[in-house]
């Protein structure tokens, strides 16, 4: 059974229908512009198709939840991922659905250890350990993000955008967009290649996988470093293979009498909209004799 695999960043918006081991009719949608009319239209000619969803935006999220009438809905999260994903991390509800995401498509495709780097408006680097398990990561402020804070904070440096960007002629700019460029695509090249030298000396690893993903990991490196590797989809991946667990899971389920809730819940949230607390059948009631 196919799904909707929908991943929900800061800016965009990407998902696929996932058929088995791919993912296809993928597309993308400015973050911005989703609205509960944007979801009836896009969803409206399958309605009942089940969506897992990797949200880090609360407002899309709700959407979603809301919307999701006779949907069902699996969310990305620090409880649904535990089944593929071993994490060494004291508190693991606060990692975002993307960094899940991307450990579990790094864990299910044998790619340990590794890091796995994705440049967006963040850049987060997520690690996978020798033996298959989450141990954190670090994060650091996107280049789109750099770029916006030095045209708003500044008096006289202008905004380049990012879509823009190529493979700097020369580390000498010979003007301030010059000189922007190379500072921000090679300075934050540095800065990445600088943090996972770090990852790998910290594991003590001679040797580590390097996945580099995100809608601005193309403006960074253009081209990418020997022995790493470059994956535009690896959190739509990830969500792949989750979304392949839950819902192949949820067809043990012996359905419910009479249209009742089924007495275990197996995906985070919902079908009908908001989130439903763990439900457990109640004690029956002993009558008091005399």
């Amino acid at each position: 059974m196919g799904f909707h695999a929908v991943d929900v960043g800061n800016r965009r918006v990407k998902w696929a229908w996932a058929e088995g081991s791919r993912l296809v009719l993928w597309q993308s949608h400015p973050t911005s512009r989703i609205s509960g009319e944007w979801f009836q239209r896009q969803w409206s000619k399958q309605p009942t198709a089940p969506i897992v969803l990797c949200s880090v935006v609360p407002r899309v999220t709700k959407i979603f939840t809301q919307r999701s009438f006779h949907a069902k809905l699996v969310l990305v999260s620090s409880r649904t991922v535990q089944p593929l994903l071993p994490m060494a991390y004291p508190r693991p509800w606060e990692i975002g659905a993307d960094r899940l995401a991307n450990g579990i498509a790094l864990r299910e495709k044998k790619l340990y250890p590794a890091v796995a780097v994705d440049i967006g408006t963040a850049i987060t680097f997520d690690v996978i350990d020798r033996k298959g398990v989450f141990c954190g990561g670090a994060i650091a402020p996107g280049p789109a993000v750099a770029a916006e804070f030095l045209a708003t904070r500044t008096a006289q440096l202008p905004k380049i955008q990012i879509g823009n960007w190529r493979e700097p002629h020369r580390v000498i700019g010979k003007s301030t967009k010059q000189a922007l460029h190379t500072g921000l695509v090679m300075g934050w090249r540095g800065l990445v290649q600088g943090i996972v030298e770090a990852i790998a000396q910290e594991l003590g690893e001679k040797t580590l996988r390097v996945v580099v993903t995100g809608g601005d990991a193309p403006a960074i490196f253009p081209r990418i470093p020997a022995g790493w590797e470059y994956d535009p989809l690896l959190t739509l991946e990830g969500i792949r293979y989750l979304g392949q667990y839950w819902l192949e899971k949820d067809k043990t389920m012996d359905p419910s009498p009479e249209g009742k809730r089924p007495r275990r819940c197996l995906v985070d949230p919902v079908r009908a909209g908001a989130r439903r607390k763990r439900w457990s059948p109640k004690p029956e009631r002993k009558e008091s004799s005399g």
